[in-house]
C-alpha cells in the first residue's frame, strides 16, 4: 500500500513539481505517515488576480491518526521559502505591503485536521456526508505569521434511485498577528468559478486592490445546493452525472465587513 508519486504540472497560471511518499500503515494500528517536498511558480496575474506572481519551494510531513470507522485526525510540519515578484504596475496595497514586510519570507509552520467521513463512496457519493475542520499556522519567529482556519460540512441525500440531493458549506477565516495585521495577501481566500461560486469568472469575487483586480480577503463564505442525476442513457453507470446547482458565496476583507446582502448567487445545470 505505500506510494510514491512525483508530479509536473505546468499552466499559464501555475507551475509545480513535487514528490511525495506515504506509508499507509507507518504503525500496526493504522498511524500514515507521509512527506514530501516541492516546487511552486505562481503567476496571479495570470489567473486575472492582482499584479504579482511567487516562487515556494518546501518540504512536509504528516500523520493520520484514525480515531475509529469514520472518524480520523491528521497533523503535519511544514517548511518552505517564498519569493514575491511585483512589478511597477502592481497595485498601491501590494506594494506597500512590500515596502513594510519585503519580499523574501522563510517560514515554518504546522497544520492540524479533523474528518468525519461517512460517505458511501469518494467519487460521486450518493449517500452520508463529510465534515472537516482544518487549522494552519506559521510559527512565532517565522518571517510570516498567520492562521487560518477552514471548515466545510457536504452532505447527500438519495431521494429516489436515480436523483440525490446534495448540500455544501465551506467556511475559511484567516488573520495575521505579530508584525501581521492581516492575511499576507497571497494567502486570502478567493470565491468564483467552477469551484466554488459557478457562473462567476475564477477568483473574482470579494474585495479588490486600488486597479481594481481582485485581492481576495480574510472571510470566506460559500455553499452549494445541487439536485444529482444520470443524464439519459446513463441511468446504470456511476461515472458521470449532471447536477441542477443554486450557488452562493461571497469573500470579505474581515468579519466586520460581513453583510449577507453582498453574497452573490447563480443558478445553472
Amino acid at each position: 500500500g505505500r506510494r510514491v508519486s512525483v508530479s509536473v504540472n505546468t499552466s499559464d497560471v501555475t507551475s509545480v513539481y513535487s514528490f511525495s511518499y506515504n506509508n499507509p500503515y507507518y504503525t500496526v494500528n493504522g498511524v500514515s505517515r507521509g512527506y514530501g517536498a516541492f516546487y511552486r511558480s505562481t503567476n496571479a496575474d495570470q489567473a486575472n488576480i492582482s499584479n504579482y506572481s511567487t516562487d515556494t519551494y518546501g518540504a512536509n510531513i504528516s500523520y493520520v491518526f484514525p480515531i475509529s470507522e469514520f472518524n480520523s485526525f491528521r497533523f503535519g510540519f511544514d517548511a518552505d521559502s517564498l519569493k514575491l515578484k511585483v512589478s511597477d504596475f502592481a497595485s498601491t496595497e501590494i506594494r506597500d505591503f512590500v515596502d513594510q514586510h519585503g519580499d523574501s519570507f522563510k517560514s515554518v509552520g504546522m497544520s492540524a485536521s479533523f474528518a468525519h467521513d461517512t460517505r458511501n463512496r469518494r467519487i460521486f457519493p450518493s449517500k452520508g456526508g463529510l465534515q472537516r475542520i482544518s487549522a494552519e499556522s506559521k510559527i512565532p519567529g517565522s518571517q510570516l505569521e498567520f492562521y487560518k482556519i477552514t471548515t466545510s460540512a457536504e452532505h447527500y441525500v438519495p431521494l429516489t434511485r436515480l436523483f440525490v440531493l446534495a448540500s455544501k458549506l465551506d467556511l475559511g477565516y484567516g488573520d495575521g498577528y505579530g508584525e501581521y495585521n492581516a492575511l499576507p495577501f497571497f494567502e486570502n481566500f478567493f470565491a468564483g468559478g467552477p469551484s466554488s461560486v459557478r457562473g462567476y469568472k475564477s477568483f473574482s469575487l470579494g474585495p479588490r486592490d486600488s486597479q481594481a483586480e481582485p485581492l481576495g480577503g480574510n472571510l470566506l463564505v460559500v455553499g452549494n445546493l445541487e439536485l444529482l442525476f444520470p443524464p439519459p442513457g446513463f441511468e446504470d453507470t456511476k461515472s458521470v452525472r449532471l447536477a441542477a446547482f443554486f450557488d452562493f458565496g461571497n469573500v470579505y476583507k474581515n468579519i466586520a465587513n460581513f453583510e449577507a446582502s453582498e453574497l452573490r448567487y447563480s443558478v445553472g445545470l
